[in-house]
């Protein structure tokens, strides 16, 4: 059974913010973008935890221009999270990131 989830983190912390995935299928992020807040240039994390190994980084200290949007997942770029793997992110300015991703599971 396939089923689609939507996960939102209001104001990212400074020191890495658990995005929530649950369930102990493969999950296919298919969609994923953050929003700057603030006027700002802000600078954003966003990593893979696996439960053996290192940190696997898709954006470190990425800047992301103030009032702008960046699309992270999406389109052509479509990542995986395998069972017991975590996704987080962080900003180097508290409250200034929101970040919404949809997954596919089951597929």
């Amino acid at each position: 059974m396939t089923v689609q989830n939507r996960y939102l983190v209001s104001s990212v912390s400074t020191t890495g913010s658990n995005v929530g995935i649950l369930g102990g299928n493969t999950v296919a992020m298919i969609g994923g973008s953050l929003c700057n807040k603030t006027g700002n240039t802000v600078s954003v994390n966003l990593w893979i935890d696996p439960p053996t190994g290192s940190n696997t980084y898709i954006l470190n200290n990425f800047p992301v221009l103030g009032n702008n949007t960046l699309t992270v997942f999406g389109a052509d770029v479509k990542h995986f999270l395998i069972n017991g793997d975590s996704l987080y992110i962080s900003s180097n300015t508290a409250s200034a990131i929101d970040f919404i991703l949809s997954t596919v599971e089951g597929v």
